[in-house]
């Protein structure tokens, strides 16, 4: 196709404008001043990781992993903004301890938020993902359900002491059965010896821990992805975490095998964090990849993975 012509003006001399981007990791208040002479903002808003499930020292009790952050999106006129916003990023959330029975379950993801200076006005939110389930009591009663993921409407439930998945975070447009998930509703949190749930815009669910090895965190194409289930005692190994950019279970955070530490998510500048990786046998649950990925379960007696921070972005020409 040739040169595009308009009004018989050539347009290969037009140039884009270059945006001004503020990558943002940390709560600020004001946390961004509205560039001179800018006519549009564009703001992503990343919800917290949640923490995975600590390992217990009974066999039958594998431990669930922690679900992913949201990703919120939208585009303002910049005169609808205020001079100044303030930023709350999600702050990571510590390792869940193991080594009793039942063990410590993965605490939730904190969420993130873009307001007005004057506090009158939420322009974006992301919630974060809900803690994974620590290893329980041996046989029937293990505790090892996965966290569900954050939504753009609400957190993602954490589990504490049940089999069953903590459900994704609103809108609720699936209702609370849901599994995978659209919109930005989270995905749910896997249940004992299953995958988490994948997402659209919300983030994934944790992994289930396993009545033998651990199961794959969910993913999510937008939000973050959720950490994996960690593994029984005797069993060869944790699930792999979730992956952003994606809709299928697993592809983010290695597991740790038969006997390895769960790998870490990765980590993005753009885009979204995957979940970390379930730990095997006496190993701990890989971190989060930032922004927002779920922790990894741990392994037998050992802690879960961290939950990973959350993140806004602004854009503005």
């Amino acid at each position: 196709m040739g040169l595009v012509v308009a009004n018989n003006v050539g347009l290969s001399g037009l140039v884009a404008p270059k945006p001004n981007v503020q990558i943002i990791t940390s709560s600020a208040s004001p946390g961004w001043t509205k560039p001179a002479g800018c006519t549009r903002v564009y703001i992503e808003v990343i919800g917290g990781g949640a923490g995975g499930g600590g390992g217990s020292t009974a066999a039958g009790n594998g431990s669930g992993g922690g679900g992913g952050g949201a990703f919120a999106r939208a585009i303002f006129d910049a005169d609808a903004l205020e001079a100044t916003l303030d930023v709350i990023v999600g702050a990571e959330t510590g390792a869940a301890a193991g080594g009793t029975n039942p063990a410590s379950d993965g605490a939730a993801g904190n969420y993130s938020e873009v307001h007005g200076s004057s506090g009158s006005v939420v322009y974006l939110k992301a919630w974060g993902g809900g803690g994974g389930c620590g290893g329980g009591q041996a046989g029937a009663g293990a505790f090892s359900g996965g966290g569900g993921g954050g939504g753009t409407g609400g957190i993602g439930a954490s589990v504490t002491g049940s089999q069953t998945g903590g459900d994704g975070g609103d809108p609720d447009i699936e209702g609370s059965t849901h599994g995978n998930s659209l919109g930005g509703r989270g995905g749910k949190g896997g249940n004992q010896d299953a995958v988490g749930g994948n997402a659209e815009y919300g983030g994934a669910g944790g992994g289930g821990g396993g009545t033998g090895n651990g199961y794959n965190g969910g993913s999510s194409i937008f939000g973050a992805g959720g950490g994996a289930g960690g593994e029984d005692i005797g069993e060869t190994g944790g699930g792999v975490g979730g992956a952003w950019s994606s809709y299928t279970a697993g592809g983010g955070g290695a597991s740790g095998g038969d006997a390895g530490v769960g790998v870490a998510g990765t980590s993005r500048d753009y885009g979204c964090g995957d979940g970390g990786g379930g730990g095997g046998g006496s190993n701990v649950g890989g971190n989060g990849g930032t922004p927002g990925g779920g922790g990894g379960a741990a392994g037998a007696v050992t802690t879960g993975g961290i939950g990973a921070a959350g993140a806004v972005r602004i854009f503005s020409w």
